[in-house]
C-alpha cells in the first residue's frame, strides 16, 4: 500500500520516534535508520524465519570509508565541510585521497578551510586527473595566493570566523559588507574561471603567478590596489585588461595564463581571464554565457550582481565603456541598444559544473517539460536540453526531471525553443519532437516528451505471497534525491564529472525477495518479486510471511544510475500465534 502524500509528515513523526540504526543492536526484530542509496545502488533487509530476526546490509556512510590521513584531514576540516569533504575523498582510491589529505594537513591553519572546501567542491574525476599529473599541489598554492593579499587591498579584508571558515568583508557601493561564506568559497576563492579545469600551466598556477607578474608594464595587484571600492577595482581590472589585450575570432583558449601571454581572443577568451584576473584581486566574479547567442561575459558580486563585460569594445571606442552595470544591452525589450537582439537565455557557471540562470538581461518565462517513458511512467533523472534557432539549434539551457519527470527551467521571452533529452537507460529524444513559443504560451508553458522505450525493471510482478506465521511490517519515505548531471558544455572532455541537483522527495523500488528471487536478484538476472511497490516517495507495507525460508526486504534505485537518495526506514518482524 502507498500512503496518500498527506500522510508524510505522520510518517516521518513515527520514524523519529523508532530511532536511528542503534535500535538494532536493542530489538533485533526493528530496523529503524536513515539510508543513503548511491545511484544505481539498493539497500536490504533479510529475515531470519527462525527467531524471528531482522539483519539489514551494512550502511557505509564515506566517513566510515576512511582511514589514516584521509579520516585525519576530514577532522581537522570546518564541520561545515566534512561531509562533502568525506564524500569526495571516499569516491577516490585510499593513496588519492591521502595525498589530497596531505594537502589539508599541512597548510597553515587559517587556509585549511579554503584547501578542503576547494577539493571537497571538485569532481572526483578532475581530482583524479590532476593526481595523476602530480598537480595536487595547486590547491595549497591558490589558498597562500589569496592569503598574499591579506592588508594589501583597500576594497577587500579576509575574515576568520569562529567555526573555521572564512569570509570577505568588502567596501562596495552600499558602504561595508560581508559576503556570506559560501559566496567567498564560490566567486573567490575557487581556482577555476568557466570552462577550464582547475589546473596550473605547468608548474605555475594563475593566482600566485599574477601577484608578481609585470609583462605589460605592472602587475595585476599594482593595477588595482589603489581601488577603494569593488566597482573601482573592476574598473581598473578592466582597464589592465584592455591595456594589453587585441580582440580577435582566431583563437579558442581556455587557460587564464595561455590567454593572457597570447593577449588575443573573443569574448569566451576575455571573460575567462576577466574571472581569474578577478578572483586573483578579490573580486567575486562568475563568468555567464548566452550560450545560444554566442557570447560569454561576466558578472561581480556588490550585494547584488552586477554586469560585466570587457569584450565589447577598446577604451574610448564607445560612450558606454568599461560596460559595467549595463545589462539592457543585451536586450531590445530593455530599451537597451540590442547587441544581441533577444537573448534566450543567460547562465552564470559555477564551480561545481553547476548553473544558474541570471535575470539581468530579459524577462524570464518559466517552463515545464514532462518527460514519460513508452508506457506513460514518468522518468525521472533524464535531462532536457533547450535549444533555440539561431542559424541551427544552439543549446541555450538544462535542467534534469524530479521523481514525477518534470524539468523546470526559465526561458527568455520571445523565444522559438525546441528540446531534447537524454537518460542512461534510454536512446536520446531529438529536438524535433516537440517544440514552443514562449511568447505564445502562458505561464508555466508546459510541454511532453516520450522515450520510445520502457525504463527497465528486472523484478517480475508475483503479487502477495504466500501467508504464514512471521508479520512483517516496514514504513518509508524518500526525504531527499541528487540528481547527478553532466555539463553539455564541458561533457566532452570525457573525464566524466558531473554534479548534484538536489531536489526534494524522490522514488524508489520496493520488494521481497524469497531465497530463489535474492540468488537471482543478487546475479543481476530477472527474478520473481512479491509485494511490488514501484517508483513510491512515500510508503508502507504489510505482510505475512510463511518460515520456512528466509525473506529479504529491498529498497532498490537500480533503474536511476545518476540519482542519489536519502531514506528513512522502519522495518519490524514478529512471530504472530
Amino acid at each position: 500500500m502507498t500512503l496518500p502524500s498527506n500522510a508524510a509528515i505522520s510518517l516521518l513523526a513515527l520514524l523519529s520516534a523508532c530511532g536511528d540504526s542503534a535500535d538494532q543492536d536493542e530489538d533485533p526484530t526493528v530496523v529503524a535508520t536513515t539510508v543513503v542509496l548511491e545511484g544505481g545502488g539498493a539497500w536490504a533487509v533479510h529475515v531470519d524465519p527462525e527467531a524471528p530476526l531482522l539483519e539489514a546490509d551494512p550502511l557505509d556512510r564515506p566517513r566510515d570509508l576512511l582511514a589514516g590521513e584521509a579520516l585525519d584531514a576530514v577532522d581537522a576540516t570546518p564541520a561545515a565541510f566534512q561531509d562533502g569533504l568525506a564524500r569526495t575523498l571516499a569516491t577516490l582510491t585510499a593513496e588519492e585521497a591521502d595525498r589530497l589529505a596531505a594537502e589539508i594537513l599541512g597548510a597553515p591553519a587559517e587556509q585549511v578551510d579554503e584547501v578542503a572546501w576547494t577539493i571537497g567542491a571538485t569532481d572526483p574525476a578532475i581530482l583524479s586527473w590532476l593526481l595523476e599529473n602530480g598537480w595536487e599541489w595547486l590547491f595549497a598554492d591558490n589558498a597562500a595566493a589569496i592569503y598574499a593579499l591579506q592588508g594589501v587591498l583597500p576594497y577587500a579584508d579576509l575574515v576568520e570566523l569562529e567555526d573555521g571558515r572564512t569570509t570577505l568583508e568588502t567596501v562596495g557601493e552600499e558602504g561595508v559588507s560581508t559576503l556570506e561564506p559560501d559566496l567567498y568559497y564560490r566567486l573567490v576563492a575557487y581556482p577555476r574561471a568557466y570552462i577550464d579545469l582547475p589546473a596550473p600551466n605547468g608548474d605555475v598556477f594563475w593566482r600566485s603567478y599574477w601577484l608578481e607578474d609585470d609583462t605589460y608594464g605592472e602587475t595585476l595587484v599594482e593595477a588595482v590596489e589603489g581601488a577603494l571600492t569593488v566597482q573601482a577595482a573592476a574598473l581598473a581590472l578592466g582597464t589592465w585588461i584592455q591595456s594589453y589585450m587585441t580582440f580577435g575570432y582566431t583563437s579558442n583558449d581556455i587557460w587564464p595564463l595561455d590567454i593572457y601571454w597570447e593577449a588575443y581572443g573573443s569574448c569566451g577568451e576575455y571573460s575567462i581571464l576577466t574571472t581569474a584576473a578577478a578572483r586573483t584581486a578579490l573580486i567575486p566574479t562568475v563568468t555567464v554565457s548566452a550560450r545560444a547567442d554566442d557570447h560569454e561575459w561576466n558578472e561581480f558580486w556588490d550585494g547584488r550582481w552586477i554586469m560585466w563585460d570587457n569584450s565589447l569594445g577598446e577604451i574610448g571606442s564607445n560612450p558606454h565603456y568599461p560596460y559595467i552595470d549595463w545589462p539592457e544591452i543585451f536586450d531590445d525589450d530593455l530599451n537597451g541598444s540590442g547587441v544581441l537582439g533577444e537573448v534566450a537565455h543567460v547562465f552564470r557557471f559555477l564551480p561545481d559544473e553547476s548553473v544558474e540562470p541570471s535575470d539581468l538581461y530579459t524577462s524570464l518565462v518559466p517552463v515545464e517539460i514532462h518527460v514519460t517513458d513508452a508506457a506513460g511512467a514518468p522518468m525521472e533523472g533524464a535531462r532536457v536540453q533547450a535549444l533555440t534557432y539561431e542559424s541551427g539549434y544552439w543549446m541555450c539551457t538544462w535542467a534534469p526531471t524530479d521523481a514525477a519527470g518534470v524539468a523546470s527551467m526559465s526561458i527568455g521571452d520571445d523565444q522559438f525553443i525546441a528540446f531534447a533529452a537524454d537518460h542512461a537507460f534510454m536512446e536520446a529524444i531529438e529536438e524535433d519532437r516537440w517544440s514552443l513559443r514562449t511568447d505564445l504560451c502562458t505561464p508555466p508553458c508546459q510541454g511532453s516528451l516520450a522515450f520510445e522505450d520502457i525504463l527497465p525493471r528486472r523484478a517480475l510482478d508475483r503479487g502477495s505471497p504466500p501467508e504464514g506465521p512471521l508479520r512483517l511490517t516496514a514504513s518509508w519515505i524518500v526525504t531527499e534525491s541528487e540528481v547527478r548531471v553532466a555539463n553539455p558544455v564541458t561533457e566532452g572532455y570525457e573525464l566524466g564529472q558531473t554534479y548534484g541537483v538536489r531536489q526534494e522527495g524522490g522514488a524508489v523500488d520496493v520488494f521481497l525477495l524469497d531465497a530463489a528471487g535474492q540468488e537471482h536478484w543478487a546475479a543481476g538476472e530477472p527474478f520473481d518479486a512479491w509485494a511490488l511497490t514501484p517508483a513510491t516517495g512515500v510508503g508502507s507495507l504489510e505482510v505475512r510471511l510463511p518460515d520456512d525460508e528466509p525473506w529479504t526486504l529491498v529498497f532498490s534505485n537500480e533503474p536511476f544510475p545518476d540519482v542519489h537518495r536519502t531514506l528513512e526506514v522502519d522495518v519490524r518482524v514478529e512471530r504472530i500465534p
